[in-house]
């Protein structure tokens, strides 16, 4: 699968507040979300994502940097109660450290583009407008889309070297993941 997805970055809440207020005007509201993000970066980018309310965790492990609007994502889904035998098996592959985001999403869908209203500790207030697909031949159009849709909605880009600056720092956050708490 590809992720096509561009962000923009909040500086107040009440730019925030404001911008949810008019969205819910042009879109469909889908969800609000509640998670815990587990982040490593090495040997391999892989999040594990535990979502409130659910009984499994999301894996994701991506390709790429931020610096291109379209990544090739891989997802799994296991049952919660498996997640400590995954923790074990990722660290026999050399995956020691990583760093926790707690995110609050308001989720939102205008023409099959998701518009994700996201509150990340550590990184703020941020929108996420992104799409997916399984097919290479439509990245084109979707990035198309998804750049179109940024500017109706007036959201200024979030330069992805400066995004990729706050997910170092972030990164540089790690640590052990035997002193993680993989729950929410």
């Amino acid at each position: 699968m590809f992720e096509i997805e561009k962000r923009s970055f909040f500086t107040s809440k009440k730019e925030f507040e404001n911008f949810e207020k008019m969205i819910i005007d042009q879109a469909k509201f889908v969800a609000k979300y509640v998670y815990k993000s587990f982040l490593f970066n090495d040997p391999e980018y892989i999040r594990i994502r535990i979502v409130l309310g659910k009984n499994k965790v999301e894996i994701t492990k991506k390709e790429g940097d931020y610096n291109t609007p379209t990544r090739k994502e891989i997802n799994e889904y296991i049952d919660l109660e498996k997640l400590p035998e995954f923790i074990k098996k990722i660290k026999s592959l050399g995956f020691k450290k990583c760093v926790c985001v707690k995110t609050e999403s308001h989720t939102y869908k205008i023409d099959n583009i998701t518009v994700a209203l996201n509150i990340i500790s550590d990184l703020g207030m941020i929108v996420e407008v992104e799409a997916l697909t399984d097919k290479e031949s439509e990245i084109q159009y979707l990035e198309n889309k998804v750049s179109e849709l940024m500017d109706k909605l007036e959201l200024k880009e979030l330069d992805p070297k400066i995004y990729q600056k706050m997910m170092d720092n972030l990164y540089s956050k790690t640590s052990d993941i035997s002193k993680q708490k993989f729950s929410l």
